[in-house]
């Protein structure tokens, strides 16, 4: 037979975000709180350093300004779903 104890664990939780360029802050999981976050790890001759890791979130408001700062405004790819040869 097992037997059992209780222990007390401790575990990081995710408790806030705060964008990187506006120091804006929301509690995780707060509704309409939209916040994003990306990655970059550098590669080989990378202008931002071989093998660097970058990682960093941005609210809404300010992935907007960065959008408004592209030359070609990002979007989402066409949709592929309705044509059948391309299953």
């Amino acid at each position: 037979m097992i037997s059992y104890k209780m222990v007390e664990k401790f575990v990081d939780v995710k408790d806030e975000v705060t964008c990187n360029r506006c120091e804006a802050t929301a509690k995780y999981g707060t509704y309409g709180a939209d916040f994003h976050s990306a990655y970059y790890h550098g590669g080989f001759t990378s202008k931002l350093g071989d093998g660097n890791e970058y990682a960093w979130d941005l609210c809404e408001d300010c992935l907007k300004w960065l959008f408004d700062q592209f030359k070609i405004n990002p979007q989402l790819p066409e949709s592929n779903s309705d044509d059948e040869s391309s299953c």
